[in-house]
């Protein structure tokens, strides 16, 4: 099975996940780059209205993820919510995503009742596998073995 790992990523934390989960699976892996500008704390309280306001962005990737089998979305969520660059990632290629899971690095993780509905809602289906880890518990034991069982229900 033809795997892509396709990651946005403004601080750093969700492309050193999506990096990680790579190798492990031996994937090709894809960064969506977002051409607007986010820096700054102007940049940061914009970035979470636009994500609030569930908006789309110009965005640049490299690979087609109409050739994968599976394609897994690697994502942080603002505000609860998909981030303008995922967003229109997801909206743009809905239609060529075979099948594909979301893992994410965020603030509130599982706790995020707003995360996957978005997902869904964007995506017109649901992901086969999801893995919210919140910010604070990347290095709990607990958290490594949710990832263990992420990565085994992608692999079958």
């Amino acid at each position: 099975m033809r795997t892509l790992i396709a990651y946005y990523s403004r601080t750093g934390g969700n492309e050193k996940l999506a990096k990680q989960l790579q190798e492990r699976l031996q994937s090709d892996i894809d960064q969506i780059v977002d051409t607007t500008k986010r820096e700054g704390p102007c940049g940061f309280l914009k970035s979470g209205l636009a994500a609030m306001l569930k908006r789309t962005t110009k965005i640049e990737f490299s690979k087609d993820p109409g050739d994968y089998d599976l394609v897994v979305i690697v994502t942080p969520f603002w505000v609860g919510n998909l981030p303008p660059a995922t967003r229109t990632y997801i909206k743009e290629h809905k239609d060529k995503l075979k099948q594909f899971a979301i893992l994410s690095l965020c603030g509130s993780g599982e706790d995020n009742p707003r995360a996957l509905p978005d997902v869904e809602a964007t995506a017109g289906k649901k992901p086969f596998a999801s893995l919210l880890i919140k910010e604070a518990e990347v290095q709990d034991e607990s958290t490594k073995q949710k990832i263990e069982g992420f990565i085994k229900a992608i692999q079958q």
